[in-house]
C-alpha cells in the first residue's frame, strides 16, 4: 500500500516527525510543490526527457538520526551526501541525488522515496532544488 510506511509504530512519543506530519507533508506539501517547480524548470528549457541531479535537505532533532540517514543515502549509487551539520537547534543533512528524469511522475516518485527514507530515519524531508543549466 502506498502509505504503509505511515502506519503507527511502537515508541512514537520521542519521534521528531509524527505519522500525521509525514502524511500531511507528503501529499499536500512536497508532492504538490513539485508541480510549480517542474513548470518553472520548463520555463528554463528543461524538458521531461532531461535528467538532472536534485539537491535535497533533511532536518531532525538528533545527530544519530541524521548520521543514520546519511549512511542510508550514501549507500545509494551516485548520491553525494554532504556532512551533517547543526543549525540552531536541529541537525541538517544536505546532498545531491543521482540524475532524475524531469517528468512529473519520476519527480513525484523520487519525492515519495525521500519522504519515506526520511520518515524511516525520523528526519523531515525539506524539499529539493536543482540547477537547470547543469544537465551533464
Amino acid at each position: 500500500m502506498l502509505f504503509d510506511f505511515l502506519k503507527p509504530r511502537s515508541n512514537k512519543d520521542n519521534r521528531f516527525v509524527s505519522e500525521e506530519e509525514a502524511q500531511n507533508d507528503l501529499v499536500p506539501g512536497q508532492i504538490a510543490s513539485n508541480y510549480p517547480l517542474i513548470e518553472l524548470l520548463r520555463q528554463h528549457g528543461v524538458t521531461e526527457n532531461d535528467e538532472l541531479k536534485l539537491e535535497f535537505a533533511f532536518f531532525t532533532n538528533d545527530k544519530t538520526k541524521a548520521e543514520s540517514l546519511k549512511a542510508a543515502l550514501g549507500s545509494r549509487s551516485n548520491y553525494e551526501v554532504a556532512e551533517v551539520d547543526k543549525t540552531k537547534k536541529l541537525w541538517r543533512l544536505t546532498g545531491w541525488s543521482s540524475k532524475i528524469r524531469m517528468d512529473i511522475d519520476s519527480v513525484n516518485l523520487w519525492t515519495f522515496d525521500m519522504c519515506k527514507i526520511g520518515f524511516d530515519h525520523d528526519c523531515k524531508f525539506d524539499g529539493w532544488g536543482t540547477f537547470p543549466e547543469k544537465k551533464d
